[in-house]
């Protein structure tokens, strides 16, 4: 006989491992497999188009062939596309854990298509392009902006790995795409610069193709929330971005956590934004490795 005391314990159901967590179907694990190469082709691409980047900017009515002025239109470009990021990224993070990740992966790789299209499009380094887009700097801005509305892939890849791993397999994984990272930015940069020694449009182009090519895979992936898993409404009273920097300030490890990671993406792009025009500028530089 089972005494009332033992009810609960028969009927409760066990907590959740990490394991049944991330399981949502068969084999996790290859969905994975699958998602490191969409990191890895998102970030290559993204290498790609670091060097070529100022160079469009330079070539636009705006600019006018004004290595600094081009530099400062490139600056700003990052900076609205920050911005952006940073406006949408509570609203599609909320809406992500409400609707799954793959949407958003899906929607962070077609606005990159559009950003590296435009920025093809845009430059004016050649007069015989077949297709070129005049005020290319207002396109710019337009598909810089667009770009960042649309969210940051490597949060949501990050959240699929989080979404897909089990506790012991978790630090491995985002290893992983570190490593990836690691390795598209020594290969694409080179690969880009060498590229826009013919012309400007084809590393871009290029790096448009690619990004085609990724969202494709993007649609073949494995959601990796499951319904059950998923919050079951939009709490839009938490979509700012002011209530994101107030919960880091919350607690001594997060706020010292923000700090670093703050510190380590400020530098990041400050050296990605400002090394090439610098080099050119101050020590007449091309982009022609001769």
């Amino acid at each position: 006989a089972i005494d009332s005391s033992d009810v609960s314990l028969v009927e409760a159901e066990p907590p959740l491992t990490p394991e049944q967590l991330a399981a949502d179907g068969a084999k996790p694990q290859l969905s994975l497999g699958l998602l490191f190469v969409v990191n890895f082709i998102y970030i290559f691409a993204l290498a790609l188009t670091v060097p070529v980047f100022p160079y469009i900017w330079t070539t636009t009515p705006a600019a006018g062939g004004d290595q600094v002025k081009g530099g400062s239109l490139h600056s700003l470009g990052v900076t609205i596309n920050s911005a952006c990021e940073l406006l949408s990224a509570s609203i599609l993070g909320l809406m992500s854990d409400r609707y799954g990740r793959k949407p958003f992966l899906l929607l962070a790789s077609l606005g990159q298509v559009l950003d590296f299209l435009v920025a093809g499009l845009a430059a004016r380094d050649r007069p015989d392009y077949a297709l070129s887009l005049a005020n290319g700097h207002l396109w710019l801005l337009f598909s810089r902006s667009t770009a960042g509305l649309c969210g940051n892939m490597s949060v949501f890849t990050r959240a699929y790995v989080a979404d897909s791993s089990s506790s012991a397999d978790g630090a491995k994984n985002f290893a992983k795409l570190i490593g990836a990272f690691g390795i598209a930015f020594i290969a694409g940069p080179p690969l880009g610069l060498l590229l826009s020694a013919n012309g400007l449009q084809l590393p871009m182009l290029l790096a448009a193709a690619l990004t085609v090519a990724n969202s494709l895979l993007i649609c073949t992936l494995k959601e990796s929330l499951a319904p059950k898993h998923r919050t079951p409404v939009v709490r839009w009273s938490r979509a700012n971005p002011i209530g994101v920097l107030a919960y880091l300030l919350s607690s001594k490890f997060l706020s010292l956590f923000g700090v670093m990671v703050f510190t380590d993406q400020f530098c990041l792009g400050m050296l990605s934004t400002i090394f090439l025009q610098y080099t050119t500028v101050a020590f007449g530089a091309s982009r022609v490795l001769t």
